[in-house]
């Protein structure tokens, strides 16, 4: 089997990396098992049968996140099962490949956020976004959620392209800040709302969302990869923390790190620019008022008329 993830090694065998979607058991006896497993990447599909290596191994399931299959390329027909020789845990990865494919609603938006990951000139930060959006059970609801349940962005995929939309504003609004710190808050930008992978599904809204808000899942969602970050730049991984868990910011008084109004700015520009786009194509093309229905809070929208460019 040839393509982007999968490769011959020089024994002859070949590797492929991605992500376990399906394990079953064949056959157990005397502590060894027998497994029929699917792995998915963005662009491939393989199934493999797999014997872990020695007894008390643990069984590989589809928690493991990214992993690598070494396997003996097929001899018989295509769509066999290949017979996998080794499977490795993946904990550093530069990239969002190993996501599959068939379970992202919007590849467009993966393509866009891995793009734009790569321009970020600070290579902890970079490699704490693929931390954070490469782990399927992060990654795989954040390019599926929605944003709201009937407000902005609104629909499958929304929640990645607000969130991706907020990250970009945040950054163009701080052209004079240190790269550092700018990306700090552009990368905050990014998870600002990852919270709400927990809040709500393809459905709408979940029962954890109805218990708890989204700003409060957000931290436990990033735990582990900030826990990551506190060994590598420590004062980066607070700043992140304060961005994403601050309170509004009193009447008077400006936050400890400036760039939070950034990312305040941005959430609510994109939030508003969304909806307005949404009022107006449900109305005649002459209407320039407009306001919004259902949830969210109320809003009143003007469309001036245009002039000759």
């Amino acid at each position: 089997m040839t393509g982007l993830n999968s490769v011959e090694t020089k024994q002859g065998l070949s590797t492929f990396i991605g992500t376990i979607t399906e394990v079953a058991i064949l056959e157990a006896n005397f502590g060894r098992a027998t497994l029929k497993m699917s792995l998915q990447n963005r662009y491939e599909e393989i199934d493999a049968i797999f014997e872990p290596g020695s007894q008390g191994d643990p069984l590989p399931d589809i928690s493991w996140g990214a992993v690598q299959l070494v396997f003996e390329p097929p001899q018989s027909s295509v769509g066999e099962p290949v017979k996998g020789c080794k499977l490795n845990r993946l904990n550093s990865l530069d990239t969002l490949d190993h996501l599959p494919g068939s379970h992202l609603a919007r590849p467009d938006l993966v393509d866009d956020a891995e793009t734009w990951v790569r321009t970020c000139p600070i290579p902890v930060l970079r490699q704490f976004t693929w931390q954070v959006l490469g782990r399927p059970d992060i990654g795989i609801p954040f390019f599926r959620a929605r944003a709201s349940a009937d407000h902005h962005h609104a629909f499958l995929g929304g929640l990645a392209e607000h969130s991706l939309a907020v990250a970009k504003l945040t950054l163009q609004a701080l052209p004079d800040m240190d790269d550092r710190e700018a990306w700090l808050c552009a990368i905050a930008g990014l998870m600002h709302d990852i919270g709400k992978i927990r809040c709500f599904d393809e459905d709408g809204k979940t029962a954890a969302g109805f218990v708890l808000r989204h700003e409060q899942w957000t931290l436990e969602i990033l735990a582990e990869a900030l826990a990551w970050l506190d060994g590598q730049w420590p004062d980066g991984a607070l700043a992140i923390r304060y961005l994403l868990s601050s309170p509004a910011i009193p009447e008077g008084q400006r936050p400890l790190l400036p760039g939070l109004m950034a990312i305040s700015y941005a959430d609510r520009m994109n939030s508003a620019l969304q909806v307005r786009a949404r009022v107006f194509s449900e109305r005649p093309h002459w209407q320039r008022f407009a306001k919004t229905k259902g949830f969210g809070p109320p809003s009143r929208f003007w469309l001036p008329s245009r002039v000759s460019l």
